[in-house]
């Protein structure tokens, strides 16, 4: 997959952008504060409905315009070619078209494939739960339109079930009509989880290998109250999961009933990331903590080839600032091969010779304008 053409109109500081990048490896250079990482943001707007660098969506419309306008028209060798677009406003509402077709925001999950790097993804290791989980199903999402559909469900059932917990208690009949909604639709995404993050730590470990040319392993693990009750299994199956997860909703109620709130469910789960036997997000130093959300990246990107049967767009932003030169050196030739469309940022001059070794285009971005380098 590889993106033909963009256009902005009032998005970050773009007023106006109408950009063809290469088939290939894209360089975006430029002093910081330019527009690099917003073009970043914009190509990955298209993909996900929502920016990867904030929650508010207003925050990517233009200072003093009422809306924000990203299209996007995208090859793909498997499915035909693809024409997205999107509006932001400032009244929250958004709209979506999909090959001029009125479409909702999660009719184009799925359509668009890309996987980004940006310096906010480090919380995914130094942050709390809640933003790896974002993470994770961020990913999950790029691969599994499914899965998008029922976190929307899950998170409509919790919020209603935990409405009736501060009303009724734990114990209403009432409330144990959600409950069996929320065990049916968090068993789904329990599994779905619990499977991605199986395979993709084999593959996250290969990728950290060869970044490092250590042994060390990188080691991903789920962390789920459910599975935990659960113990020692080899294939699971989501009767068993809603079985478990049933037994612990109703121990639970008692504690339920006192903190007024759903105790137990995948809304609570974990990602913790292993080098060895250290756990980085206490024990990692800082180029330890970036090298392993870099290896995640490159195996989501993995991941999509894997499932989808085509490459990702690739978006890294300002990656390469704490790599050493022997992972600046696999990481280039890595994005480089062909049939991988990849955009990465770097604001130091520096780094353009090494770049320039592989067959890079290089444009240089200057107040929301993008022109070639050379």
């Amino acid at each position: 997959m590889y993106l033909k053409r963009i256009r902005l109109v009032n998005f970050r500081n773009y007023q106006r952008l109408d950009f063809a990048p290469s088939h290939g490896l894209n360089v975006l250079f430029g002093k910081n504060g330019q527009g690099k990482s917003n073009l970043l943001e914009a190509v990955y707007v298209t993909a996900a409905t929502k920016s990867p660098r904030t929650a508010r969506d207003q925050e990517m419309i233009k200072t003093g315009e009422p809306c924000a306008f990203v299209e996007a028209v995208l090859g793909r060798e498997e499915r035909g070619d693809i024409e997205v677009s999107l509006a932001v406003a400032r009244d929250k509402s958004k709209h979506v078209k999909i090959n001029a077709n009125i479409g909702r925001c999660i009719d184009l999950i799925g359509e668009v494939n890309a996987v980004c790097f940006i310096p906010e993804d480090l919380k995914m290791i130094k942050g709390g739960p809640g933003e790896r989980r974002i993470v994770l199903n961020r990913e999950i999402s790029q691969i599994s339109r499914l899965h998008c559909h029922h976190l929307q469900q899950y998170n409509r059932v919790l919020r209603n079930r935990n409405v009736l917990i501060k009303r009724k208690g734990a114990f209403s009949e009432e409330t144990d009509v959600w409950s069996e909604q929320l065990v049916t639709l968090g068993s789904r995404i329990i599994k779905r989880r619990k499977q991605y993050l199986e395979e993709i730590s084999i593959l996250a470990a290969e990728r950290h290998r060869l970044l490092t040319e250590r042994g060390d392993g990188l080691n991903i693990m789920y962390v789920n109250r459910v599975l935990e009750r659960m113990g020692k299994y080899e294939e699971l199956e989501e009767a068993d999961i809603s079985l478990a997860y049933s037994d612990l909703i109703r121990q639970e109620a008692k504690r339920e009933d006192i903190y007024k709130t759903t105790l137990v469910g995948p809304h609570r789960d974990d990602v913790r990331i292993f080098l060895g036997d250290r756990d980085i997000h206490v024990y990692g130093s800082q180029g330890e903590q970036r090298t392993a959300v870099l290896a995640f990246k490159l195996a989501a990107m993995d991941m999509v080839k894997r499932k989808v049967r085509e490459w990702p767009v690739l978006l890294l932003d300002d990656v390469l600032s704490e790599l050493d030169d022997q992972r600046k050196g696999y990481l280039i030739r890595e994005i480089s091969k062909e049939g991988i469309q990849a955009f990465i940022t770097t604001a130091e001059e520096r780094f353009i010779p090494f770049i320039s070794s592989a067959t890079a285009t290089i444009y240089r971005v200057k107040e929301g304008n993008i022109s070639n380098a050379v």
